[in-house]
């Protein structure tokens, strides 16, 4: 369980986050969802250990968070690149966490099989295809055993064909991973069991999918017609609370 106490940081004024406080319980998959500048890769930021909050705390089970326990994947998967193979990329995290040599090996290749990129080991990074620099920046989070794993807009960059691929990983991720995520695209709402919205540096809103639709109909529209569109059900464009009335009869 990871919580998140009174947090505050802006990195200037008007640009950051305000008192937030929410709590992220184990196998959850949470979406956080806001305008451009909301600070939702702040909140990743801070979650990750990349930031230190300004005033309030973050606790991984009581404690401040240790090195590993949080794992993230950026939007920019280049940004996260650092050696000239797969195989030192997937280790060198492992080398900083003090990784006893003999298990870095097995840890590598496990997580590099997960993903299906064992034969990429000895190609540098920057030949591969978005969608494989992806997995890559994927597989070098997933060596280091994290309990959380932070995806920040990690499809945003993607074709369709390859954010499919992603999506395919995802649900199996989904099911070993307490995960948070950030996105724009409306079919990753669905992979979410909670909703947090952002909006003026605070979280206004924290609950499940149907609630998110009720309380913000014109943010929702778009993922009630994906919805539609997933469990097959007829696509038509009525009033909003028609087609959440269809959707969820029992709201």
């Amino acid at each position: 369980m990871l919580t998140v106490e009174n947090t505050t940081y802006y990195h200037t004024p008007g640009h950051g986050i305000e008192n937030l406080c929410f709590t992220v319980y184990e196998q959850d998959c949470l979406v956080l969802l806001g305008a451009n500048g909301s600070g939702k890769s702040t909140v990743l930021s801070l979650l990750a250990g990349l930031l230190t909050p300004q005033s309030g705390k973050i606790l991984y089970e009581g404690n401040p968070v240790k090195p590993g326990e949080i794992g993230i994947v950026f939007q920019h998967p280049d940004d996260q690149f650092i050696t000239t193979s797969v195989m030192d990329e997937v280790i060198f995290g492992l080398e900083n966490l003090q990784v006893p040599r003999e298990e870095m090996t097995a840890r590598a290749y496990q997580a590099l099989d997960e993903v299906g990129m064992r034969w990429a080991i000895e190609r540098h990074p920057m030949t591969l295809s978005g969608g494989e620099k992806q997995r890559v920046a994927l597989v070098a989070v997933l060596a280091m055993r994290p309990k959380i794993l932070l995806l920040d807009e990690v499809t945003a960059m993607l074709d369709s064909h390859a954010r499919s691929d992603f999506y395919t990983l995802l649900k199996t991720l989904k099911k070993r991973y307490t995960i948070v995520m950030t996105t724009h695209i409306v079919e990753e709402y669905l992979f979410a069991n909670r909703v947090c919205y952002l909006q003026n540096h605070r979280i206004v809103f924290d609950g499940d999918l149907p609630a998110f639709a009720a309380h913000y109909p014109t943010y929702a529209m778009p993922f009630i017609i994906e919805f539609q569109r997933t469990c097959h059900l007829p696509i038509c464009i009525q009033t909003y609370e028609e087609c959440v009335k269809q959707i969820w009869p029992s709201l």
